[in-house]
């Protein structure tokens, strides 16, 4: 028995039940703080970048391009951008299945980086990073929109009457497997 007349095992066990309270307080703050961090920083640029890919996947090209973010709508036109991925995105390059993995979503201020897996309907699996850049408060993907032009000379060897360099339309194709 204590001095106080309470016997030295219930006053350890209830210091133990103590302890284990702090700690089961501290854990549930720390993954509480997680998914607050989570939701603020990772969830939106990763929220953007499924709903360009599910545009993708869709077929509805128009609505992809309208989630571009406003470098790449000034670099490519919506007719450009929406032939091209009819041309490219058809057959066995369509987008069968696509998933991001939200824990490699990278956000550095402004801009983000989300890593996906696209599944194509007949040339397999392609890794891809969506660039997203926040702009007025939302996240929209930056795409390189060299995919969409190439700008070249002219190929044949007439006189310098030829005209200026000429922008031909080339589809994206994903890389192999």
């Amino acid at each position: 028995m204590s001095d106080d007349g309470h016997p030295r095992g219930r006053i350890r066990r209830r210091r133990a039940r103590t302890v284990l309270l702090v700690v089961a307080v501290l854990v549930v703050l720390a993954v509480a703080g997680a998914g607050v961090f989570f939701m603020t920083t990772r969830k939106p640029p990763l929220d953007a970048a499924n709903a360009y890919f599910g545009d993708l996947a869709a077929g509805d090209f128009a609505a992809a391009y309208d989630r571009l973010c406003d470098e790449s709508k000034a670099a490519v036109a919506e007719d450009r951008y929406v032939g091209s991925l009819e041309r490219s995105l058809a057959g066995i390059f369509a987008v069968e299945a696509y998933s991001a993995n939200p824990f490699t979503v990278d956000v550095n201020g402004s801009r983000a980086a989300v890593d996906f897996e696209v599944t194509y309907v007949e040339a397999g699996t392609d890794d891809v990073t969506l660039d997203l850049r926040r702009e007025g408060g939302s996240w929209r993907p930056c795409i390189d929109t060299g995919l969409f032009t190439i700008t070249s000379a002219p190929t044949t060897t007439a006189p310098a009457t030829t005209g200026p360099a000429t922008t031909t339309t080339v589809a994206p194709e994903p890389a192999p497997t």
